[in-house]
């Protein structure tokens, strides 16, 4: 269930008016047509206890492929498959479907898009070489920071309404991914849940 729920937390939707340095961020983001790198990530709560460490590969191309392969300490996958965004959870063999165009503000997703109507969504802010995201209506995300080394990022940290706060660290960004890299077979006998409307 907690799992389902950080699915929601990356795919939440957010909307209007428009941001300060999002033109300057999306330029720096449209340098590259593709990420593929190693992740780790750390979630702590409010406290600052670590309720969750995960590692995988994170693939991204221009302009709407993506995946998200995590391999510790479950596998999980999060992808985009046509029109629909996919999440498959191994250890339960369950896959749900949501829209892609209801998704579309994910934090991760909006790396993709150079699309200003997206970017109105959020309050950008530069902070040397990171820059704060601030969604305007989204009530589950408080705060997106993305950081870069050059023109790369190489960490993405979301802090979220209920206090928790996970930090992505990129690394190995070496290969440009090829469209195979974004398909995933889910078992034939996996519970699906489809969430399109």
């Amino acid at each position: 269930m907690k799992k389902i729920l950080m699915v929601a937390a990356l795919m939440s939707a957010a909307s209007s008016v428009q941001a300060d340095d999002s033109l300057e961020l999306i330029k720096m983001l449209g340098s590259r047509n593709s990420i593929s790198a190693t992740f780790s990530s750390q979630t702590k709560n409010a406290k600052g206890t670590v309720v969750s460490v995960q590692s995988g590969s994170l693939k991204l191309k221009k302009p709407s492929h993506f995946m998200m392969h995590t391999m510790e300490p479950d596998e999980t996958v999060l992808y985009t498959k046509g029109s629909s965004v996919v999440y498959y959870d191994a250890f339960v063999n369950q896959a749900t479907v949501f829209s892609k165009k209801d998704l579309y503000t994910s934090p991760f997703m909006l790396l993709n898009s150079s699309d200003k109507k997206l970017w109105s969504q959020y309050k950008v802010q530069s902070l040397g070489k990171c820059y704060s995201l601030t969604p305007l209506k989204d009530k589950t995300v408080s705060k997106i920071t993305l950081c870069f080394d050059n023109s790369r990022i190489n960490e993405l940290t979301l802090n979220m309404a209920d206090g928790n706060t996970t930090v992505y660290k990129l690394t190995e960004q070496n290969s440009t991914p090829a469209d195979s890299d974004f398909s995933y077979t889910i078992p034939d006998d996996a519970q699906i849940d489809d969430q399109r409307k």
